[in-house]
């Protein structure tokens, strides 16, 4: 089991490091709206203004051209060089050239892939903006009536905060704004344009088609294969179009769990009587996988995202089934590429890894640890160990789930 840990942690070092920097856009562009979706999907470190200068936050709700870079850019630097995260976010930062420059000297000097995600609308699209637009004054997140209405008038989906007017959102302020914009944003591409891979980005329309279009240009550069978020994005058309349910299942929730480093492929639990419509929806056939450790029926999307149905897991000499609408009654709401979907909770999860019980190579010649995956779980979330049980047993899985657990280690509570 040591061994196998330190595989897996070794495996873990080699993950690059990314810094995905959101500046040289216009107001209005949705750069705070868009940092957090990345956030969430990817796992990584959202670093904003008021986290360089916390004691600042009140300078910041207005304007932070009103913080001197004396006073900024030593602290930019104290947190550039505290960060650890494989993948960081820069929220509207850098806003200045020497900034920039800061960004710039601290990926060189650290080994980490820069960037720089650019933002596009036109002047007019920026004024048309500000006149509605509305702020969460604790998580700030952005609300728009067209672009991006709240579930309740005037009131946070997140937090339940009341939402308010951002301070300077007026017509006149944002041509100004507008061409200030233009052109200091052309002096921090400057900067970035030989170290950073640039990714100019449209942002008309809603946040939604907005999120669409950053993910599916940095999908090869946050998950395993470079198409996953196209393939996601249109099952997501097909799925919603035809009010059908959806469950991630193994290996995105383990990472959404924050028990794996990278986010390899989307397998997708659809009710065992609609993956002929969903398939046939999507101009695809319906499989068979018969393996070793599992049998169900499949259709790939395209390359690392496949829907699943009829999941049945062969743990030993039993063969457990994992129903859609019993791993519905604990699936989790999460965010994910801008739109909620819902992921397998975290006992059924824990569940699922014991009944395949792989380690090492599996049929398809892919290495897999799912002790490894259930350590990690553990160790991220707070295990609701009497639920677990409770699970293990409708299932049948008692005496399963206590040896895959035993494993681990006396420091887990097996709870039986």
């Amino acid at each position: 089991m040591v061994e196998r840990i330190l595989e897996e942690t070794e495996r873990t070092r080699k993950v690059p490091r990314d810094a995905f920097i959101f500046a040289a856009s216009p107001p209005t562009a949705g750069k705070t709206t868009q940092t957090i979706f990345l956030a969430e999907t990817t796992r990584a470190r959202l670093v904003r203004g008021k986290d360089i200068v916390p004691e600042l936050i009140h300078v910041l709700d207005t304007s932070r051209d009103l913080i001197p870079d004396r006073t900024f850019l030593p602290s930019l630097r104290v947190t550039l060089d505290s960060l650890t995260a494989g993948r960081v976010v820069l929220d509207n930062i850098p806003r200045t050239t020497e900034q920039a420059e800061v960004v710039k000297k601290w990926g060189e000097g650290n080994g980490v892939n820069l960037h720089l995600v650019e933002l596009t609308l036109s002047e007019e699209e920026v004024v048309g903006r500000v006149q509605e637009r509305r702020v969460c004054p604790d998580c700030g997140e952005s609300y728009h009536p067209l672009l991006k209405p709240p579930k309740e008038a005037e009131v946070c989906d997140r937090d339940g905060s009341q939402l308010a007017r951002k301070n300077g959102d007026d017509p006149t302020l944002a041509r100004k704004g507008y061409q200030h914009h233009q052109k200091l944003g052309s002096e921090i591409l400057g900067v970035f344009e030989e170290v950073a891979t640039i990714h100019r980005i449209s942002a008309s329309g809603t946040v939604y088609e907005t999120a669409r279009r950053m993910f599916t240009e940095l999908s090869p550069h946050i998950f395993y294969k470079g198409e996953m978020a196209d393939g996601y994005f249109k099952l997501r058309d097909v799925l919603d179009e035809n009010g059908f349910r959806h469950i991630f299942i193994s290996g995105m929730p383990v990472f959404m769990y924050e028990g794996r480093a990278l986010m390899k492929d989307f397998d997708i639990l659809v009710p065992n009587s609609e993956i002929e419509q969903v398939a046939s929806a999507l101009h695809l056939k319906v499989g068979e996988k018969d393996s070793s450790v599992a049998y169900t029926r499949f259709a790939d999307i395209g390359p690392g995202v496949e829907i699943v149905s009829n999941l049945q897991v062969k743990a030993g000499k039993m063969l457990v089934p994992f129903d859609f609408d019993f791993l519905w009654e604990e699936a989790r709401i999460v965010r994910f590429m801008g739109h909620e979907c819902r992921i397998m909770g975290l006992e059924d999860l824990i569940l699922f890894k014991a009944a395949l019980g792989r380690s090492g190579p599996d049929d398809w010649g892919k290495h897999k640890d799912d002790l490894i995956d259930i350590e990690g779980l553990i160790g991220a979330q707070n295990v609701d160990w009497d639920n677990l049980v409770r699970r293990a047993r409708i299932l049948g899985m008692e005496a399963r789930l206590k040896e895959k657990l035993s494993a681990l280690g006396s420091e887990v509570k097996v709870g039986f």
